[in-house]
């Protein structure tokens, strides 16, 4: 199950366990992830997707200032430095009740630089949490924590994105503002994305595979918007055109002038 999944099934407003680790290395969003996991447990919105991000409560976490919202970490990021006191002071928090509503949240960042009174101190909490306390860890790695700690959180795992999927998704997003630019007339905008093709033929090509999906699914979902069906089609004959160019040695700045114009002309046509 991933981790929205994960989220999802937490949504519901006994779905919570009492305490959840988020583990990942650095770059998996872990430290976001687990403010949305915070976001969703104090959401306040009744027969919504939690978290809806438009109710009050959401509204203070995203801002950071929702009172039952805690966040504690370590002084430098190293390793043994988050000190029991600190969670003592958590401790301390837990018990006390929420200020706005059913749930106080108690988000500890880089969990793994606990010392090990520290971690014992915890554990005393975990192991009998008040009822209204939600605890929320991040850390690098599971192993760095003692299975005492394990066996009382549901923990969430979070990877990199392998390299391949972020080039696809970024392909997507330029192709989205590509043809967004040429709807508003912004030609120049358009033809300005293709600059960063000039050398680069596998980039250029995978380019016009996202415009050519993106086009094909509006024409597919009949969600144009101001592009009648018929100049969906001829959309997709001036981007497979342009792909063949590629083959005769066409640079990218070239090859884009000739594409924005030839579609630019097409979005014209009444």
């Amino acid at each position: 199950m991933n981790a929205d999944a994960v989220l999802a099934s937490f949504a519901c407003l006994d779905g919570f366990p009492h305490a959840i680790l988020v583990e990942g290395p650095p770059g998996s969003g872990k430290s976001a992830f687990a403010r949305r996991i915070a976001m969703t447990a104090l959401c306040r919105a009744d027969g919504a997707e939690r978290p809806c991000g438009q109710c009050p409560a959401c509204v203070k976490s995203l801002k950071g200032i929702h009172p039952d919202l805690l966040v504690f970490e370590s002084e430098d990021k190293k390793a043994r430095s988050f000190h029991v006191d600190t969670v003592r002071q958590i401790r301390a928090q837990a018990y006390i009740f929420p200020g706005e509503g059913a749930r106080k949240v108690l988000l500890l960042e880089d969990a793994q630089t606990m010392t090990v009174q520290a971690q014992n101190a915890l554990l005393k909490v975990l192991e009998e949490p008040p009822p209204s306390a939600v605890f929320i860890l991040t850390c690098l790695n599971r192993g760095e924590l003692p299975e005492t700690i394990l066996s009382r959180v549901a923990v969430i795992t979070l990877r990199l994105p392998d390299s391949r999927v972020c080039a696809g998704l970024l392909e997507d997003e330029r192709a989205a503002g590509f043809l967004s630019s040429l709807e508003k007339g912004e030609e120049a905008k358009a033809l300005a994305m293709f600059s960063r093709y000039e050398r680069d033929r596998p980039g250029l090509l995978e380019f016009l595979r996202e415009l050519r999906l993106l086009i094909s699914n509006r024409l597919l979902a009949g969600s144009g918007g101001t592009i009648a069906p018929s100049q969906l089609l001829q959309l997709c004959d001036a981007v497979d055109a342009a792909s063949e160019d590629i083959a005769g040695n066409v640079g990218g700045t070239l090859l884009g002038c000739a594409l924005c114009a030839r579609m630019a002309n097409i979005m014209e046509q009444a």
